[in-house]
């Protein structure tokens, strides 16, 4: 993401303060007694914890008070969206980047079964058309599994730590046939999604990978998926997962309140989803009941000739009553069972995210308290307060500085180490807050939509509903009339 640094440089000083330092480090000062010929190492140590625990206060404090995207808990314990509030910085990077980009769109579609020698899978076409000038052609089309969007998001969520990669569909299970059609359909509907979301985001939709990914044809990418993944890229996982279970010194507060929201509101998915699915389930039992009631009403019509109209008249009403909640029932799996399912996904990609910037903050922890000790024990050297056994006083002043020279090299290099660092981790910061800002507009209207076309689906459903129903009944009315 080296492409975007000198675009985030020029945003971070509107981002909220580092909750690890408040001053460089370079301006420390470091208080020693200096009266005592004899240094008592036990409290040195109580010194240096001290001066770093106070640096940390004095930032979390600072943090706390300053920072315009922390919220807090309503009185009634809700946790409300983090940031919500504040699009400042939102608006300045969007504006400076270009919004979501309109010249690369991306559909996934026509699912085809795969049969080879040692294996059967589903490749589905992946689309893609552009008006932008990095491609050769204006379209592609181009074939790809289920595990090569899983590698795409492998990749790209490797090379962007600090964004909310968007989740893909869950794999099949045993309970679950692969090659049936509706987890075809909705594995389809869920892989658009994805490649839709990440083409329209500003920086993975610049990416090279994704760009690899829509424009090789099958052999070339799988050459380009070898060469892609290294041993370094699974190394830098695993270490950044690895530093999610890491207790961090000051953790800034709005960092916990993103972590508490997702974990909320992915139990808030996951309660919708289990209602929507037991919903559904029996909606699917009563649309099996109802059209038994189709053959029962034609074969009374067949037997009685006298009712036939009436019969007949019946069976075609429970036919369109059938027909027209069916479609709502089918539509409500895509459009709310499958969304639904994919933010609380999401909320996976939160804490990944968090995770990945948790472990920088940690390594800056760790360079600061090295920093620190090396600080004080030349401090300790220069003023005679060192330290020393039997045998090293018979250390010759030669020694002495050439100890000295090599604690101002460590100092030097854990000053620039520390300086890197805290430079990454406030670029970071800010790439992840931005991006959470922008899923909670995301979320929002695609929440919206859910509500909005779950309310037009009922209406329009019943309404057919009605319209047949009346139909029926004009035609009941009419037949005993004419009798």
């Amino acid at each position: 993401m080296s492409y975007l640094n000198d675009k985030v440089r020029s945003f971070v000083e509107m981002a909220d303060p580092l909750s690890m330092l408040t001053d460089d480090i370079e301006d420390e000062e470091i208080e020693i007694d200096t009266s005592s010929s004899t240094n008592d190492k036990s409290q040195n140590s109580s010194v240096s914890q001290k001066k770093t625990d106070d640096i940390d206060h004095d930032a979390s404090h600072s943090s706390a008070e300053h920072e315009p995207g922390s919220k807090e808990f309503d009185r009634e314990g809700n946790i409300d969206s983090p940031l919500s509030d504040n699009f400042d910085i939102l608006a300045k990077i969007d504006e400076e980047m270009g919004s979501a980009p309109q010249d690369l769109a991306v559909t996934v579609d026509n699912p085809e079964k795969v049969v080879k020698t040692m294996e059967s899978y589903i490749a589905f076409s992946v689309k893609t058309k552009t008006t932008r000038s990095d491609f050769e052609d204006p379209e592609y089309n181009v074939k790809r599994r289920y595990n090569d969007f899983l590698w795409l998001r492998q990749q790209i969520e490797e090379k962007n730590p600090a964004l909310i990669i968007p989740p893909l569909p869950e794999k099949h299970n045993l309970t679950i046939d692969r090659f049936d059609k509706e987890f075809i359909k909705f594995r389809q509907v869920a892989l658009d999604r994805f490649m839709k979301r990440l083409s329209l985001h500003p920086i993975t939709s610049q990416d090279s990978t994704l760009k690899a990914f829509l424009t090789l044809d099958d052999s070339e990418f799988q050459v380009f998926k070898k060469q892609g993944a290294g041993l370094f890229s699974r190394v830098t996982k695993s270490l950044s997962t690895k530093g999610g279970s890491l207790m961090l010194k000051n953790r800034a507060e709005e960092y916990s309140k993103m972590y508490e929201y997702a974990q909320s509101f992915g139990q808030k998915m996951a309660v919708f989803e289990r209602i929507a699915l037991r919903v559904s389930s029996e909606q699917n039992d009563y649309l099996q009941a109802l059209a038994g009631y189709v053959p029962a009403y034609e074969e009374w019509a067949a037997k009685e000739t006298e009712l036939a109209g009436n019969l007949s008249a019946m069976a075609k009403l429970m036919s369109s009553l059938h027909d027209n909640l069916k479609s709502m029932v089918d539509e409500t799996s895509l459009k709310i069972i499958l969304p639904t399912k994919e933010y609380f996904l999401f909320t996976d990609s939160i804490k990944a995210a968090l995770t990945s910037r948790d472990a920088l903050q940690h390594e800056l922890e760790v360079i600061t308290e090295e920093l620190v000790k090396c600080r004080e024990e030349k401090q300790q050297m220069e003023d005679g307060t060192e330290s020393k056994g039997f045998l090293s006083r018979s250390n010759t002043e030669e020694a002495t500085q050439a100890k000295a020279d090599k604690l101002s090299g460590r100092i030097s290099e854990l000053e620039n180490a520390h300086a890197q660092c805290k430079t990454k981790l406030e670029e970071r910061n800010l790439e992840l807050k931005t991006d959470m800002e922008r899923w909670h507009l995301g979320k929002k209207a695609d929440i919206k939509e859910w509500l909005c076309g779950m309310a037009d689906r009922h209406i329009d459903t019943y309404d057919k509903q009605i319209a047949s129903l009346e139909n029926t009944l004009e035609v009941l009315k009419n037949s005993i009339s004419s009798k």
